[in-house]
């Protein structure tokens, strides 16, 4: 069922209460791929580990990006976003380290 959802795109209300959390292990899965895609660019590219906390990229796909209400990512497949434009956003992703945000 959740490869079915992700294939047609069917969002979790859709599918009643098993589609909601079906949803929601989608989304968490998108989010262990975010963080370890992140990690792994910092490692590669030599990158400060400081970046965990204020980096202007990301790796998003379509259903992680409608999360964070960032606009223009379409498709399944992961990929790196640049942040820049979307940095006073309350829900922008911070790699896989997302501080508590006051107010």
């Amino acid at each position: 069922m959740i490869n079915r959802a992700r294939s047609e795109g069917i969002q979790g209300s859709q599918l009643g209460p098993v589609g909601i959390g079906i949803a929601i292990l989608c989304l968490r899965d998108s989010m262990v791929a975010e963080s370890n895609l992140f990690i792994g660019s910092l490692l590669r590219e030599d990158r400060s580990l400081l970046k965990l906390l204020d980096s202007d990229d990301s790796y998003l796909n379509e259903e992680l990006a409608r999360h964070y209400g960032i606009p223009d990512v379409p498709g399944r497949q992961m990929r790196k976003v640049a942040l820049r434009d979307v940095k006073h956003q309350h829900r922008r992703p911070r790699g896989p380290v997302t501080p508590n945000e006051a107010g």
